[in-house]
Order: structure tokens, then sequence, then C-alpha cells
């Protein structure tokens, strides 16, 4: 018998979050009125204290394929990976548990990979924070891997934002166990399908926001883990991986896109821990020693912390979209 593959499995890992993870699977399955059974299946990795199931019916009673995994709590890298691994599909959309979608979002997708002259590899779908806006015939466009990879930057690393294709994407599996802890295994995955070696792909742009984003907010202050760790240190080995295929030029605009991030992460990292200062100071150059961003940094440190609090809040006000809070 011939196992009919899907063309698109939507893989959500989830912890802990029985309503939200209810109400995006209840916003999925409203839109699948005119798709094809076969063309989806769910996949979900639940590692939470109590498994859910009024999702688990919904599923059951909307009649597609679908593949309910209980996991451990090993964190998001883990689950991304095992969860791309179960799935089947021809596609693969990671979608945060916590996020929403535009009540065309997956038509606008199989509008994408239908009209298509060449395999896609990576769909990126623009994103909004507070409100999506209803838009009757959503936006898109058909680009090199190389344009998005500059377009877009870090946008990237929101799992909601992208679709991949999966055969290309697993190539890199080994690469992305690597990378578990790092909070970005799931960046090598989608590198190897938008910059595949010896094979021609294209990639495209959702220009019209359909997700909408609900950050995490941090319940734990201190340690400004995405600006330094994820994007200073771990994106820049994941890139150096890819030095073959990913161009130089591309490596060194997102690099350089993303040096403010990693710059004011340093900045805001010392000042919100509240351990004493010789020890924060020896805790950076121990860690960050190798990476120019710190050095570029480096006279703020020799400040008086509360000079460095000071002239961080003026900073503020004459740049207020150039940091983060969350």
């Amino acid at each position: 018998m011939i196992e009919i593959k899907p063309k698109l499995s939507i893989c959500i890992p989830t912890y802990n979050r029985p309503s939200e993870l209810l109400r995006l699977t209840t916003e999925i399955l409203g839109q699948i009125k005119n798709i094809s059974p076969d063309s989806l299946e769910f996949v979900i990795i639940d590692d939470s204290d109590v498994i859910n199931h009024d999702v688990e019916r919904l599923l059951i009673n909307a009649k597609l394929p679908f593949n309910y995994i209980r996991g451990k709590a090993n964190g998001i890298d883990s689950a991304v990976i095992k969860i791309m691994e179960s799935a089947k599909g021809e596609y693969v959309w990671w979608c945060g548990d916590d996020d929403q979608i535009a009540e065309n979002f997956l038509e606008t997708i199989f509008s994408v990979l239908k009209n298509s002259s060449q395999k896609i590899g990576y769909i990126f779908c623009s994103y909004v924070i507070g409100k999506l806006d209803s838009i009757s015939k959503p936006s898109y466009r058909y680009v090199t891997a190389e344009s998005l990879l500059n377009e877009i930057g870090v946008d990237i690393t929101l799992l909601t934002s992208g679709i991949f294709n999966r055969a290309l994407g697993v190539k890199a599996i080994d690469l992305a166990k690597k990378y578990v802890g790092s909070a970005f295994a799931s960046q090598p995955i989608l590198f190897a399908a938008m910059f595949p070696v010896g094979e021609r792909i294209s990639c495209c742009v959702i220009d019209t926001p359909l997700i909408l984003n609900n950050p995490t907010i941090l319940e734990k202050t201190g340690l400004f883990y995405d600006g330094v760790d994820a994007f200073g240190v771990n994106y820049w080995s994941i890139l150096s991986e890819y030095s073959n295929s990913i161009p130089a030029l591309v490596r060194g605009k997102f690099l350089k896109r993303t040096f403010g991030h990693i710059w004011r992460g340093l900045i805001i990292d010392w000042i919100k821990r509240d351990i004493p200062s010789p020890r924060n100071r020896l805790y950076d150059l121990r860690k960050y020693a190798v990476f120019p961003e710190y050095w570029l940094a480096a006279f703020i440190f020799m400040m008086p912390k509360c000079a460095v609090k000071f002239f961080y809040r003026i900073y503020k006000f004459f740049y207020p979209a150039s940091y983060s809070s969350k």
C-alpha cells in the first residue's frame, strides 16, 4: 500500500499552555474547509504535566492525520528536532503554541506552494505584535535565499514565521543536535533548506502579516540571554558552519545587522545583574573575550554601573525603537 505524503506538517511544540494550544488548534482547523485532508497532518509534542485531551478530541473530530507525542521537558531545541523527525509532510511549519494566525493563513501558504515555478526551500511569513488586520488578498513574492536572509535578518528566528522543505532541512539534523541548548537548534535546519548544496531553489516572503506573535514574557530578570548568548555567540557559530554555502557577504551583512542587538544585550545584561561588579566583569570577560563586540563595548564596562545606567536611560530616550525590554 502506498502511503500518501501530506503537503504540510503542522508541527507544534508545547509546554504547559493548554488554553493557548487549544486556541491555535481551533484557528487552524477553522481554515481546512477548502483544503484536502490528505494535504495536512498535525504533529504535536507535548512536554506538559497533563495531556491536553481537548486538543486530541478536536483533531479526532476533524478526521485529520495527527501524531500527539508525549515528551519530557527537555527544552524547545530538543522539541523542534524530535517533532521534525516525526513529521511526514513535504513541508514543515513549526508553530509556537502561543501564537495566532490570520483567517487566510493556510490558503496563502498553499497558494505560494502551488504558484511557484521552482522548488520552494523556505517561506517567510511576516508577523505583527499587537493586532492582526483582516486582509482579503495577502501579497507575497518569490526571492533568492540570499536576498531573503538580508531582508528579514533575525526575524528568521521566530519559529512560527517559517515554513521549510523537509527533505532539504532534514539533512542538517545532526548539525542541529550539536546546537541543542543554544536556543537556535532550528536554524541549521532552516539554512539547509535555504542554501542546499548543488540544488537551485526559490524562497518566498509573504509581505502581509498573517501571524500574531505573542512574545513570551520572562519571569526572571537579569541575563539578557537573547541578546548575548543567542545572537552573539550561538548565531555566529551556526553561520560559520555554512561558510561554504552561504556567501561571505550575506553572512557579514546578517551579523552586522545583529551587532546593535548584541551590543545592547551586553550592556543590559550587565546593568540588570545584581552580582558584585568584579565578578560580573570577570564573567563577561571569560565568556565573551573572543568576540569583537565585547571589546568594542569594553570601555562601558570600565565605567561605574550607576553611570552606565544613567547614560542608558538617555540612549533609550533618543532611540526608543533600538532596544527591547522584554
